[in-house]
């Protein structure tokens, strides 16, 4: 184990299945889950060519909902930590962390490393929604279904 007390792991966006298991595997693990807002997280995977219809902004809706039922078992072992808090705060966002993990001496420069950075060479702006994807999302304006990204420790 290298000497480590403390291992983690992550997954963006998981399937609820994959989580369910992993879940069963590792009963004593605790979970961070990031989420973000379902919709923004859908522009991204559209402008990445990862989705492109409405119908797969339905599969897209459904996945993670299946995913936020999944979680539901985990509530008393997870921590929950909104996207745009973590930015706007990293300092706390490593308070919460450290507190909740044992871990310690989390840099805050891991939050200067960044997917698709605004002015990076390969930076790719988040694709427009047609009315029916925006259709499918539209009361998660409340960030009721946010899409999690899922980390074990």
């Amino acid at each position: 184990l290298a000497g480590r007390t403390i291992w983690g792991w992550k997954q963006a966006g998981p399937d609820a299945m994959a989580l369910s298991m992993l879940a069963a595997w590792l009963p004593e693990a605790r979970w961070i889950l990031v989420t973000r807002d379902l919709a923004d997280c859908f522009r991204s995977a559209k402008a990445a060519r990862m989705v492109q219809s409405a119908a797969d902004a339905v599969q897209f809706r459904q996945g993670a909902e299946a995913v936020q039922a999944a979680l539901v078992p985990l509530a008393e072992k997870a921590l929950r930590i909104e996207y745009t808090e973590m930015v706007a705060d990293p300092a706390g966002t490593i308070e919460r962390l450290e507190s909740f993990t044992g871990a310690r001496g989390i840099q805050a420069g891991v939050f200067m490393t960044k997917v698709n950075q605004t002015g990076s060479t390969d930076y790719i702006p988040p694709a427009i929604l047609t009315d029916d994807e925006a259709a499918v999302f539209a009361d998660d304006a409340s960030g009721a279904q946010p899409q999690p990204s899922i980390s074990a420790v």
